[in-house]
Protein backbone atom coordinates (compact mmCIF):
# COMPACT_ATOMS: atom_id res chain seq x y z
CA UNK A 1 0.00 0.00 0.00
CA UNK A 2 1.00 3.21 -0.63
CA UNK A 3 0.15 6.96 0.91
CA UNK A 4 1.40 10.29 0.85
CA UNK A 5 3.92 12.10 2.56
CA UNK A 6 3.65 15.89 3.87
CA UNK A 7 6.65 18.05 4.80
CA UNK A 8 5.12 20.71 6.56
CA UNK A 9 7.32 23.98 7.49
CA UNK A 10 5.63 26.47 10.17
CA UNK A 11 4.31 29.72 8.82
CA UNK A 12 4.67 28.56 5.27
CA UNK A 13 1.65 28.11 3.15
CA UNK A 14 2.45 25.12 0.79
CA UNK A 15 4.14 21.81 1.21
CA UNK A 16 6.00 19.41 -0.94
CA UNK A 17 3.82 16.02 -1.48
CA UNK A 18 6.20 13.13 -1.83
CA UNK A 19 4.77 9.15 -3.09
CA UNK A 20 6.51 6.69 -0.31
CA UNK A 21 6.11 3.48 0.58
CA UNK A 22 5.95 2.35 4.51
CA UNK A 23 9.08 0.67 5.91
CA UNK A 24 10.81 -0.51 9.12
CA UNK A 25 11.73 2.05 11.12
CA UNK A 26 9.76 4.63 10.29
CA UNK A 27 9.20 6.98 13.50
CA UNK A 28 5.91 7.56 15.27
CA UNK A 29 4.56 10.78 16.68
CA UNK A 30 6.50 12.64 18.85
CA UNK A 31 10.01 11.64 17.98
CA UNK A 32 12.23 14.17 16.21
CA UNK A 33 12.73 14.22 12.15
CA UNK A 34 14.55 15.69 9.35
CA UNK A 35 12.23 15.01 6.50
CA UNK A 36 8.44 13.58 6.03
CA UNK A 37 10.24 10.09 4.75
CA UNK A 38 11.36 9.13 8.38
CA UNK A 39 7.51 9.71 9.96
CA UNK A 40 5.24 6.85 10.33
CA UNK A 41 2.35 9.40 9.69
CA UNK A 42 4.37 10.96 6.33
CA UNK A 43 4.21 14.23 8.33
CA UNK A 44 7.33 16.19 9.11
CA UNK A 45 6.41 19.48 10.94
CA UNK A 46 9.09 21.85 11.01
CA UNK A 47 10.19 23.61 14.55
CA UNK A 48 11.96 27.61 14.58
CA UNK A 49 15.01 28.11 16.51
CA UNK A 50 13.86 26.42 20.36
CA UNK A 51 16.48 25.63 22.97
CA UNK A 52 15.82 21.46 22.48
CA UNK A 53 17.69 21.93 19.13
CA UNK A 54 14.87 19.52 17.49
CA UNK A 55 14.52 20.25 13.94
CA UNK A 56 11.06 19.30 13.49
CA UNK A 57 8.94 16.25 15.35
CA UNK A 58 6.71 13.53 13.61
CA UNK A 59 3.23 14.99 13.66
CA UNK A 60 -0.79 13.99 12.25
CA UNK A 61 -2.87 16.94 11.01
CA UNK A 62 -6.03 16.92 13.21
CA UNK A 63 -9.54 18.73 13.83
CA UNK A 64 -10.45 17.19 17.27
CA UNK A 65 -8.93 14.65 19.61
CA UNK A 66 -10.80 11.52 18.63
CA UNK A 67 -8.65 11.94 15.40
CA UNK A 68 -5.74 11.31 17.48
CA UNK A 69 -4.25 7.86 19.69
CA UNK A 70 -5.29 7.24 22.81
CA UNK A 71 -1.96 9.10 24.71
CA UNK A 72 -2.85 12.09 21.85
CA UNK A 73 -4.35 15.77 22.21
CA UNK A 74 -5.19 17.85 19.11
CA UNK A 75 -2.93 20.82 20.20
CA UNK A 76 -3.02 24.38 17.61
CA UNK A 77 0.38 25.19 15.94
CA UNK A 78 2.33 28.54 16.81
CA UNK A 79 0.20 31.29 15.34
CA UNK A 80 -2.70 28.97 14.72
CA UNK A 81 -3.07 27.87 11.50
CA UNK A 82 -3.15 23.97 11.87
CA UNK A 83 -3.58 21.77 14.65
CA UNK A 84 -1.44 18.80 14.72
CA UNK A 85 -1.82 15.32 16.67
CA UNK A 86 0.98 15.43 19.99
CA UNK A 87 1.43 13.36 22.55
CA UNK A 88 -0.47 14.24 25.72
CA UNK A 89 1.82 14.88 28.85
CA UNK A 90 2.15 15.62 32.67
CA UNK A 91 6.00 15.57 33.28
CA UNK A 92 9.18 15.54 30.60
CA UNK A 93 9.60 12.25 31.29
CA UNK A 94 6.47 11.20 29.55
CA UNK A 95 7.98 13.10 26.19
CA UNK A 96 10.00 11.03 23.82
CA UNK A 97 13.20 11.78 22.14
CA UNK A 98 14.12 14.47 24.41
CA UNK A 99 11.01 16.53 23.65
CA UNK A 100 9.54 18.70 27.05
CA UNK A 101 5.91 18.75 28.27
CA UNK A 102 5.31 22.26 27.11
CA UNK A 103 1.56 24.20 26.27
CA UNK A 104 -1.40 25.20 28.29
CA UNK A 105 -4.17 22.46 29.02
CA UNK A 106 -3.88 20.02 28.15
CA UNK A 107 0.14 20.21 27.82
CA UNK A 108 1.50 17.99 24.78
CA UNK A 109 5.15 17.34 23.95
CA UNK A 110 6.49 19.95 22.02
CA UNK A 111 9.53 22.31 22.78
CA UNK A 112 10.03 25.22 24.30
CA UNK A 113 11.33 28.57 21.63
CA UNK A 114 14.68 30.16 22.61
CA UNK A 115 14.69 33.27 24.49
CA UNK A 116 14.55 36.48 22.23
CA UNK A 117 15.08 39.92 22.58
CA UNK A 118 10.90 39.98 22.31
CA UNK A 119 10.30 38.22 25.32
CA UNK A 120 12.77 39.51 28.05
CA UNK A 121 15.06 42.06 28.44
CA UNK A 122 17.80 39.48 29.97
CA UNK A 123 19.53 37.18 27.63
CA UNK A 124 18.94 34.62 29.55
CA UNK A 125 15.53 33.01 30.80
CA UNK A 126 16.09 30.72 33.81
CA UNK A 127 12.48 29.37 34.86
CA UNK A 128 8.68 29.94 34.47
CA UNK A 129 5.86 28.96 36.72
CA UNK A 130 2.73 27.94 34.99
CA UNK A 131 -0.48 28.42 36.73
CA UNK A 132 -2.76 25.46 37.28
CA UNK A 133 -5.80 26.70 35.06
CA UNK A 134 -2.14 26.71 32.52
CA UNK A 135 -3.92 30.00 30.99
CA UNK A 136 -0.86 32.10 32.87
CA UNK A 137 2.72 31.69 32.66
CA UNK A 138 5.97 33.93 34.57
CA UNK A 139 8.68 33.52 33.31
CA UNK A 140 12.24 34.49 35.23
CA UNK A 141 15.47 35.76 34.14
CA UNK A 142 18.87 37.92 34.66
CA UNK A 143 19.02 37.23 38.42
CA UNK A 144 21.00 35.05 40.79
CA UNK A 145 21.05 31.44 41.54
CA UNK A 146 19.53 32.10 45.17
CA UNK A 147 16.94 34.85 43.55
CA UNK A 148 15.74 31.13 41.29
CA UNK A 149 15.54 28.94 44.19
CA UNK A 150 13.34 31.53 45.94
CA UNK A 151 11.51 32.00 42.68
CA UNK A 152 10.77 28.04 41.97
CA UNK A 153 10.21 27.22 45.76
CA UNK A 154 6.96 30.04 45.74
CA UNK A 155 6.06 28.62 42.39
CA UNK A 156 5.83 25.06 43.69
CA UNK A 157 4.20 26.13 47.25
CA UNK A 158 1.09 27.54 45.07
CA UNK A 159 -1.45 24.55 44.42
CA UNK A 160 -1.51 23.30 40.70
CA UNK A 161 1.42 25.23 39.66
CA UNK A 162 4.29 23.74 37.55
CA UNK A 163 7.54 25.06 37.58
CA UNK A 164 9.66 24.44 34.28
CA UNK A 165 13.70 25.17 33.72
CA UNK A 166 13.68 27.66 31.08
CA UNK A 167 11.25 29.95 28.72
CA UNK A 168 7.06 29.68 29.79
CA UNK A 169 5.38 27.38 26.87
CA UNK A 170 5.38 29.03 23.11
CA UNK A 171 1.92 27.19 21.81
CA UNK A 172 -0.98 29.83 22.22
CA UNK A 173 0.32 32.41 23.59
CA UNK A 174 -1.67 35.62 23.24
CA UNK A 175 0.67 38.17 24.67
CA UNK A 176 2.23 39.43 27.57
CA UNK A 177 3.07 41.59 30.33
CA UNK A 178 6.96 42.29 31.16
CA UNK A 179 7.40 43.86 34.98
CA UNK A 180 11.11 45.62 34.30
CA UNK A 181 14.96 44.79 33.60
CA UNK A 182 16.68 44.99 37.14
CA UNK A 183 16.63 43.84 39.42
CA UNK A 184 13.94 41.56 38.56
CA UNK A 185 13.25 40.83 35.07
CA UNK A 186 9.82 39.13 34.78
CA UNK A 187 7.47 38.63 31.26
CA UNK A 188 3.99 36.65 32.66
CA UNK A 189 2.38 35.72 29.39
CA UNK A 190 -1.03 35.04 28.91
CA UNK A 191 -2.50 31.90 26.52
CA UNK A 192 -6.12 31.26 24.29
CA UNK A 193 -8.66 29.88 26.45
CA UNK A 194 -8.04 32.62 29.47
CA UNK A 195 -9.35 35.72 30.59
CA UNK A 196 -7.76 37.66 27.72
CA UNK A 197 -8.63 36.31 24.35
CA UNK A 198 -6.85 38.56 22.40
CA UNK A 199 -3.71 40.55 21.71
CA UNK A 200 -5.75 44.00 22.66
CA UNK A 201 -7.55 42.47 25.64
CA UNK A 202 -3.57 41.50 27.06
CA UNK A 203 -2.20 45.25 25.93
CA UNK A 204 -5.46 47.03 28.46
CA UNK A 205 -4.65 44.62 31.02
CA UNK A 206 -1.23 45.72 31.25
CA UNK A 207 -2.27 48.94 31.25
CA UNK A 208 -4.01 48.95 33.98
CA UNK A 209 -1.37 47.30 36.00
CA UNK A 210 0.89 49.38 34.70
CA UNK A 211 3.06 47.25 33.11
CA UNK A 212 4.44 47.34 29.49
CA UNK A 213 3.05 45.28 26.28
CA UNK A 214 5.03 42.07 25.24
CA UNK A 215 4.31 40.35 21.86
CA UNK A 216 4.35 36.98 21.46
CA UNK A 217 7.17 35.32 19.95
Amino acid sequence: MRRTALLIVVGVTSCIQLDTTRREGDKSNGYACNDAWSCESGQCLALGENTQNKPGICVSTCRRDTQCANDERCATSPGGSSSYCLKACTHSTACADGFVCTGHEPSVCFVEPKATSGGSCARSVYGSCQSSSRTECSEKAGVSDADRANDEAACTATAGAIWSDGPCPLLDLVGGCRQGCTPTNQVTWYYQGGPYASRSDVDAHCRVVGLSTVASP
